[in-house]
């Protein structure tokens, strides 16, 4: 679970740098697939048992 976290927030953080620095497009599609990341990885983290 920790490597799917961390892999989802590093493809969104890319992608925005990306769109900050280097002035890359993204189409609405794009868009609605990183938000799609960042609410999955809220869901699972959220809903997820901690076990110790």
């Amino acid at each position: 679970m920790v490597y799917a976290t961390w892999s989802g927030l590093g493809v969104f953080t890319v992608a925005i740098l990306g769109y900050a620095f280097f002035k890359q497009s993204l189409s609405w599609q794009a868009i609605l697939g990183l938000f799609f990341i960042v609410f999955g990885v809220v869901f699972v983290n959220s809903f997820s048992v901690k076990t110790i």
